[in-house]
């Protein structure tokens, strides 16, 4: 069929018709296994492109070509047309408009840019695979961070880009693990770049892992083959929060029970499957072994790791310091920790000034802000496993919405689900109040002179209105002007076989109900008559009947995209308070740049962050949409969503000149997921020019939190000079003095974070260690630390209640006498009862009391309190 339709196009001179006919050649060349004619059938398809500007077409031709040849082993040709194709995806890099479109062109071109770097390792070229890699990595952060007017294809900086890595290993005494995973060889590669050492040259090495056996069952990743001229992988529009196509397997991290923040209300859904380990969780020890266990010999003797993780399978999501070594140890406890998104703005971020002190007064602190006024709005999922339930409330946005435009934002009219597909793409839902109006989407009946005309609201202000006003400014269409209408002159505009739902006479709104409902569902079949009524058909009993207008309200089909859930309230976090008080005293801020407890508004914080030379540390909720990673934030006070919402988009066009900014606040480093980075609030503070940033990748708890930043803040600042002095003025000119001096720094933001770490969980091992030698001194047995170290808590709290309990039974006299005893006697005579638990005298130094004390404490030791946060810095 291929081959007539190419004869029919060449008699008709149809040259564009003539590429895609040939490149569908070739695809099925390529798939009977006679590569030579489908280079040749490409390769014509190609000519044809170029001849008649076919640009899309001319790309996929490209990648084909470059992947066939790399099969044939011609490496050198299979690199030229990789290079040309990328070259030529990114000639459009500087028409895109927006941060988001920018990142979703980078994520078209991975497959190609994987590609490129397959072909060459398999060449021998490890150094250019890595800086390959690279180069389509990150792109717009490094844009903003260097030169603003370089595209994705100058690649003049990444000349000398090795050497400037190996110089910064050396210098800095770091290892830097660059993470790649090609998807359509389901492999892994894991670049270590290492400086000069005394024993050693400075190097780069590529190692590969075989991740075949980590994929899931239903693996969506896409082989090279499947690849059309007409169509490809590079084409396809990335799904929002995912990484290429490797949605498949999933490489990530979160402590079991810990529920994202992100996620809407439970009982708006029918089922939350799909947000709980949908996929295979996998512990730290196996995280290890996948992620360092190829590479670790060649970690000897660096001090630092630097990880630059792709986002696919959710590398991103990895707490890479908690990654556990076969015998316990945790990876931080034998280096410091930090990550970066790519080398390029690795080595941004290091050719700037290191600060070795903070101006006292030019940080900026908040903690717990009031939430009272407003509460979050969730975006609806697309998933056929959790799908909105009938009867939800939902927020409809206007048809007109972008939600992919961060810029914009809008007001969703109260609605109702009243059906939905099944699949989770689309819903039925109702509106709450016949007076809710989308402007610039619909028409209003107007009464004037006795006579029903159509009005509309006069602007379009992408929002809905409540036309519940005593009065309101109507365009009238056949009058050409705007009119003061009152609200009992007007009424809502249906057009016939529009479908809507009849109120019963006594309701004014619509509220889901399944039993007894005050509702019917109906098609309008009728013009509005001059009595202000429709005529309708209900639905159930196909009779039709005439309604008063003002007792229908609207019923559509929409999809998901756009509803939003509302969620709940947010909750004070009183320790977060607690937290930034404390914090502030060590900086030294001003008392007016110390916002605790306030009604802190985004424009009040953006004026002072704008003025802010000091540490940012804020202590609050975090927000995150997976959909459109640039309208999650951080959550502030305000009167809806939009305005409480410090949102990532608006952040970035932030101007800041700040050493560190601290976002103590839940899931602060997620976001939408690209080969551009993670597309949420942590990249927005790099972009506005934050020399470091500490974000955290779970919901983190508020006590241990506050505990945790107390600690950091203690380690890396010289806190000797602030005895005695409040970061408040109480007249004092010598403490005025003192208040005004810089606050010194002891070390590197990284080193400082590490230290606190690993003093974390040293006292915290110290204090169980020292409470089981209490119970191994009254039992009478020896400790086993290395037991200690490899057992869970499940696991230690099993095996030392065991031994306690035996230890017992054989202090009363045996197990099997204690039991006929208490049979024969029973639990009411007066014989002497056998029992484990210790008497009143002993309970305070009993093993029972020593292991309980010991197991709180070791739950300190567990990732989710010190291991959510990371540090992004050079």
């Amino acid at each position: 069929l291929y081959e007539q339709s190419l004869a029919i196009e060449r008699e008709t001179n149809n040259r564009p018709e003539q590429a895609d006919t040939l490149g569908n050649l070739g695809n099925a060349y390529k798939k009977t296994g006679d590569p030579e004619r489908a280079i040749q059938l490409f390769k014509e398809s190609l000519a044809i492109c170029r001849e008649v500007g076919r640009h899309s077409a001319e790309v996929n031709a490209l990648y084909n070509l470059a992947g066939l040849y790399r099969k044939k082993g011609d490496f050198a040709r299979a690199i030229d047309y990789y290079r040309d194709s990328l070259h030529r995806r990114a000639a459009s890099w500087t028409k895109m408009k927006t941060d988001r479109e920018r990142a979703a062109l980078l994520q078209k071109m991975q497959k190609t840019a994987k590609g490129l770097e397959t072909a060459l390792l398999q060449d021998g070229q490890v150094e250019s695979a890595l800086l390959e890699a690279d180069v389509w990595r990150a792109r717009g952060l490094c844009e903003t961070l260097c030169a603003p007017n370089m595209s994705p294809d100058d690649t003049r900086e990444t000349r000398d880009l090795m050497a400037a890595m190996k110089r910064y290993a050396s210098k800095s005494g770091s290892v830097i693990v660059f993470y790649s995973y090609v998807s359509f060889r389901k492999t892994m590669n894991i670049y270590v770049v290492r400086g000069d050492t005394k024993d050693q040259p400075a190097s780069c090495t590529c190692r590969s892992v075989d991740l075949s056996d980590y994929d899931r069952q239903g693996d969506r990743s896409t082989d090279e083959s499947k690849a059309s001229a007409s169509t490809s992988d590079d084409d396809q529009k990335p799904s929002a929060g995912q990484a290429s196509s490797a949605k498949s397997l999933y490489l990530g991290w979160r402590p079991e029970g810990v529920r994202s923040m992100m996620l809407p209300q439970e009982d708006a859904y029918t089922s939350d499957r799909g947000w709980r380990d949908a996929v295979k969780k996998r512990d730290l020890k196996e995280l290890y072994q996948i992620y360092i266990s190829r590479i670790q010999d060649l970690l000897d003797g660096a001090q630092r790791i630097i990880f630059v993780p792709d986002t696919a399978a959710s590398m991103t999501t990895v707490p890479f310091g908690a990654l556990q070594k076969p015998d316990g140890r945790h990876l931080i406890q034998d280096f410091s920790i930090a990550v970066v998104p790519s080398l390029r703005a690795l080595l941004h971020l290091a050719e700037r000034a290191v600060s070795t002190s903070i101006q006292a007064g030019s940080s900026v602190v908040v903690g717990n802000p009031d939430y009272s006024e407003w509460s979050p709005e969730l975006p609806v999922m697309r998933s056929k496993d959790v799908q909105l339930k009938v009867g939800a409330s939902v927020l409809l946005l206007p048809p007109s919405f972008d939600r992919y435009n961060a810029d914009l934002s809008a007001r969703g009219a109260p609605c109702v689900v009243t059906a939905h597909d099944g699949n989770g793409e689309k819903y039925e839902v109702t509106m709450c109040d016949w007076r809710q109006l989308f402007s610039g989407d619909g028409i209003v009946r107007v009464r004037l002179d006795g006579k029903w005309r159509r009005g509309r609201l006069p602007s379009d202000t992408s929002e809905a209105c409540e036309m519940s006003k005593d009065s309101m400014s109507l365009y009238i269409e056949e009058l050409a002007e705007a009119r003061d209408v009152g609200r009992d002159e007007w009424c809502p505009h249906f057009a016939i076989g529009e479908s809507a739902t009849v109120l019963a006479a006594d309701v004014d709104a619509f509220a889901y109900a399944e039993e007894s409902p005050t509702y019917q569902r109906c098609v309008v079949r009728g013009d509005l008559d001059e009595d202000g009524s429709y005529e309708v058909e209900m639905e159930e009993t196909s009779t039709r009947e005439r309604v008063g207008a003002r007792r229908l309200v609207r019923r559509r089909k929409v999809s998901a995209g756009r509803l939003l859930t509302p969620g709940q309230k947010l909750p004070q976090l009183q320790h977060s308070a607690t937290e930034a008080r404390a914090i502030a005293v060590l900086l030294r801020a001003r008392d007016e740049d110390v916002l605790v407890g306030e009604k802190v508004t985004v424009s009040e914080l953006k004026e002072r962050l704008g003025q802010s030379q000091g540490v940012v540390h804020l202590a609050t909720h975090g927000y995150v949409d997976p959909q459109v990673g640039d309208r999650g934030g951080l959550a502030f006070s305000g009167t809806c969503h939009d305005d409480a919402i410090l949102s990532a988009h608006h952040t970035a066009k932030l101007r800041l000149r700040s050493p560190l900014v601290v976002l103590s606040a839940c899931e602060s480093a997620l976001g939408e997921e690209f080969a551009e980075g993670v597309l949420g609030i942590g990249r927005a503070f790099l972009l506005a020019g934050a020399d470091a940033v500490i974000s955290s990748l779970w919901r983190v708890d508020d006590q241990q939190t506050c505990k945790l930043m107390q600690e950091f803040y203690n380690v890396w600042l010289d806190t000797s000079q602030n005895d005695g002095h409040d970061h408040k003025s109480n007249g004092d000119d010598g403490d005025d003095d003192k208040n005004n001096e810089d606050v010194w720094l002891r070390m590197h933001v990284v080193d400082a974070w590490t230290e606190t770490v690993r003093a974390w969980l040293h006292r915290s091992q110290k204090e169980c260690l020292d409470l089981l030698r209490e119970i191994c001194s009254i039992l009478g047995v020896g400790l086993d630390e290395k037991e200690f170290y490899l057992s869970s808590l499940k696991e230690l709290e099993d095996a030392w209640g065991k031994r306690i309990r035996e230890w017992r039974m054989k202090r009363s006299g045996g197990g099997g006498t204690a039991r006929r005893r208490n049979r024969k006697f029973g639990r009411g005579g007066r014989g002497p009862r056998i029992a484990n638990a210790p008497s009143e005298e002993d309970k305070s130094t009993s093993p029972e009391v020593f292991l309980g004390r010991m197991l709180e404490a070791h739950k300190l030791l567990d990732p989710k309190h010190w291991a959510a946060f990371q540090v992004v810095a050079a």
